[in-house]
This record gives structure tokens, C-alpha cells and sequence, in this order.
């Protein structure tokens, strides 16, 4: 039904509003592929996608990952699983705007995340940091395969997501996250931004 209220206010004709479109998919569990129907080849990247952002995620910017033991780690080798970076297919995979974080809405995110856990197992584990373009340059048959748009939130203005740019097999998945992985370099919390974020009361 939602697919095809997209094709009723947008169109193929009609440009897409991405703010809209960003609002009205937040919570859907298809979020991405409604996305790429509605913006196809990327649209909404040059545009603001939240009213919170101050502008589209730039080419040269740095985006982070922060990876969460145990969700994001195997526990038998302590190698971050692949699952890290699932969401792009779905829902759109969270990252923070290096550029625009403060080290205080950092340590706010970290120290939320952490105490969002009944069970009190997570731990911060490290944090994975990539440039825009890189991202952005990752091809699946020789076409782009990648988004990344600006979906900031009024607590956290630095946030963005990673979605696919369009309807991938599922046999390329696997090909598309090791080119992902590559692209990412892995930084320790305690030396992440001088450890300024893993040293303050906000994030123990």
C-alpha cells in the first residue's frame, strides 16, 4: 500500500520530497527498498533528508560505525560480525557524521546505547570509520551500489544511514559487505578522538 501511495504523490515525473519520504518510511521495516523506488539512483543524496541535518553528507566527509560487544561480535574469534552492516538492506544502517558530532552527543549516544540493555552485557568495542566517497565508489555490476543520506534526529544531528542504491540479488550480499569492510578502518575506543569520549562519565 505505501509503494503505492509513493507512486500516487511522487510519480516518475515528480520531484521526490526527500524529507518527506524520510518521515513517512522511519519505521518501516522495508525503509530501504521504499527509498529507492521513490528516489531512484541516489536522489535524495544531494538534498537535505531531515530538518535536524544541516546539510547532505559531502563527498569528503568521515562517517563512523560504532561497534557494541556482544551484538556486533563474534565471541569465539572477537571478529566483528558481518551483521554490522545487515541494515543497509532494510531498515538503513546508522552512522554518525564525524564532522558534525560533538564529543558530548558522542558520549551521549554511546552511554545511551549502553544503558539501553536489560541485561547490562554490552560494552563499547570499537569504532569503525570510512570516507563518504570510498562508500560511495563500492559498485555491484558495475553500477553504484550505495546511498548515504543525512537522517538526522533533533538529539543527534550527526546522524546518517547507509542504504542500497537500488534491488541487489541476495547472491551479491556477501560480495557487497566484504567491499564494505575493506573501505572501513578500525579505531580502539580508548583512542578514538584521543579518548576524550571512552574517558568521560557520560559513556561509563
Amino acid at each position: 500500500m505505501f509503494k503505492n501511495l509513493i507512486k500516487k504523490f511522487f510519480g516518475k515525473k515528480a520531484e521526490c520530497d526527500c524529507q518527506k519520504l524520510n518521515l513517512n518510511t522511519t519505521k518501516k521495516e522495508d525503509r530501504v527498498a521504499l527509498i529507492y523506488e521513490a528516489a531512484p539512483d541516489c536522489g535524495c543524496e544531494s538534498k537535505k533528508t531531515s530538518k535536524f541535518s544541516p546539510y547532505p553528507i559531502a563527498n569528503e566527509e568521515l562517517i563512523a560505525r560504532f561497534v557494541f560487544s556482544p551484538i556486533h561480535i563474534n565471541k569465539k574469534n572477537g571478529k566483528i560480525k558481518p551483521s554490522i552492516i545487515s541494515h543497509i538492506f532494510n531498515r538503513g544502517c546508522s552512522i554518525q557524521r564525524e564532522k558534525i558530532a560533538s564529543n558530548d552527543e558522542l558520549s551521549r549516544f554511546v552511554s545511551d546505547f549502553l544503558a539501553n540493555d536489560p541485561k547490562k552485557e554490552r560494552s563499547w568495542n570499537r569504532v569503525l570509520i570510512a570516507t563518504c566517497n570510498n562508500l560511495r565508489s563500492i559498485t555491484i555490476d558495475n553500477q553504484k551500489a550505495l546511498c548515504l543520506y543525512d537522517t538526522a534526529e533533533e538529539h543527534n544531528p550527526a546522524h546518517g544511514e547507509i542504504c542500497l542504491s537500488r534491488e541487489i540479488p541476495e547472491a551479491n550480499h556477501a560480495e557487497l559487505r566484504f567491499e564494505i569492510m575493506k573501505v572501513f578502518s578500525e579505531c580502539q575506543p580508548n583512542d578514538y578522538r584521543g579518548g576524550k569520549i571512552y574517558n568521560s562519565e557520560l559513556s561509563q
